[in-house]
């Protein structure tokens, strides 16, 4: 289970850089703000995490919120 858990943390990072380096691509586009805020709700870093929690942003809801997001990212970036 930790191992699992630790391959969940790489792919969360990778996703969340990911985001952040489109964001800076698409930087003129109103897609930007999007992928900025689907890599903060991303994030593994625990602080950050604490704090999505706090806000009740958590599980599914967390879940949805970033299928949401990349759903919009998706159909607003610039081809």
């Amino acid at each position: 289970m930790c191992r699992l858990k630790g391959v969940k943390n790489i792919l969360l990072w990778l996703l969340t850089l990911f985001m952040f380096a489109s964001a800076i691509f698409f930087i003129p586009s109103a897609a930007s703000v999007l992928l900025l805020l689907f890599a903060a709700i991303c994030a593994p870093h625990p602080r950050v995490v604490a704090f999505w929690r706090s806000k009740g942003l958590n599980g599914w809801v967390k879940a949805v919120l970033l299928a949401v997001l990349f759903a919009l990212c998706v159909k607003m970036v610039p081809a």
